[in-house]
């Protein structure tokens, strides 16, 4: 009797770790996508940046906010890369569900800045259009 309790709670835990396992799996793919988000937002920066370059004091005004969104651009390239590296290192070592939930937490903070800079872009190109 006591070989069959060890080895529910050990089944009990190895569906956590395929669980944990699986978020971590769902977090890398969704990393790599903010990845590219920010790499789109960027070009798209780039390109403004060139229109911004020789024009009037209000064209100044949108090259220094084009310089602060590349900023938090880049900002927002570290936090996936921070993060990526912490997701690997939870993933290797096992992670608990409060380190997965505060990933999980964290990975929906950065993706909302991906968002709020987006359409904060959109909102300069419409404007400069």
């Amino acid at each position: 009797m006591a070989a069959v309790a060890g080895i529910e709670w050990l089944e009990v835990l190895e569906e956590k770790v395929r669980e944990a396992s699986e978020r971590l799996t769902n977090l890398r793919v969704e990393n790599r996508g903010l990845e590219g988000r920010v790499r789109e937002l960027e070009a798209r920066l780039e390109a403004l940046s060139g229109v911004a370059e020789g024009t009037d004091t209000m064209a100044a005004g949108l090259s220094a906010e084009l310089e602060r969104e590349r900023r938090d651009s880049e900002s927002l390239r570290e936090r996936v890369r921070d993060l990526e590296a912490r997701l690997a290192a939870a993933d290797e070592g096992g992670a608990s569900r409060d380190q997965v939930n505060e990933l999980l937490q964290e990975r929906e903070e950065v993706r909302g800045r991906v968002e709020r800079l987006a359409r904060h872009l959109e909102g300069l190109l419409a404007g400069s259009a």
